[in-house]
């Protein structure tokens, strides 16, 4: 029996102790069913996906990183029943590498996704990335925050879907302190930043329980 069916059978069998104490029954009710549900900031197509992080600033000190959020996002979708067909993590990489104009002003958002064959771009732009408060900390506290936006790729003027009020959805991640000679290294904290990031980000597109 789970966890959660175990919680579900003590629930019913408390339930007459509780019956005179409806403020009591409520929090156990919210335990039980895991809070409100949290709605879809925005519905993904079951088109092609490019998903790109771009750090212009240099912040992500471990190249691990991308590619972590790439394939833990990925699996948090399909976990959830997202259809999103996501271009590869190498066909990406592969476009940044061999196109001399990806990194300049030529190179927009809709035209990146166009180039990757897709539908949909998912663009995250990176606005700080650290493993530690300070360089010279004597503990891992890390930090990741990323600005979130969905472009399409058709040919048109105003290619942004979601956020329309403004230029992207604030994401931010941490990790609790730890000191930084103990067994976990900075590939560690970036990986469990990563993770956290692409489990945040996914939860914008498919409908949650607030204590998921």
């Amino acid at each position: 029996m789970s966890p959660r069916s175990r919680f579900v059978v003590a629930v019913l069998l408390l339930a007459p102790a509780f019956a005179c104490n409806p403020t009591q029954m409520a929090i156990l009710w919210h335990h039980l069913t895991g809070g409100e549900t949290i709605e879809a900031k925005f519905k993904l197509t079951k088109g092609k996906l490019a998903v790109i992080v771009d750090d212009p600033q240099g912040f992500v000190v471990t190249p691990v990183t991308f590619r972590e959020f790439h394939d833990k996002f990925v699996e948090a979708l399909r976990a959830n029943g997202i259809e999103s067909k996501v271009i590869p993590f190498e066909e990406w990489q592969q476009l940044r590498q061999r196109d001399p104009d990806y990194n300049t002003d030529k190179m927009t958002r809709r035209l990146i996704g166009e180039k990757l064959g897709a539908d949909q771009v998912l663009f995250l732009n990176v606005t700080d990335f650290r493993l530690k408060k300070e360089p010279a900390a004597p503990i891992y506290e890390g930090r990741f925050a990323v600005r979130v936006a969905i472009y399409s790729t058709e040919r048109k003027r105003d290619v942004r879907l979601w956020p329309l009020q403004s230029d992207g959805e604030d994401v931010v991640v941490t990790t609790k302190p730890g000191p930084s000679d103990a067994d976990d290294s900075a590939g560690d904290i970036s990986r469990q930043l990563a993770d956290e990031m692409a489990d945040s980000v996914a939860k914008l597109f498919y409908d949650h329980k607030e204590k998921d």
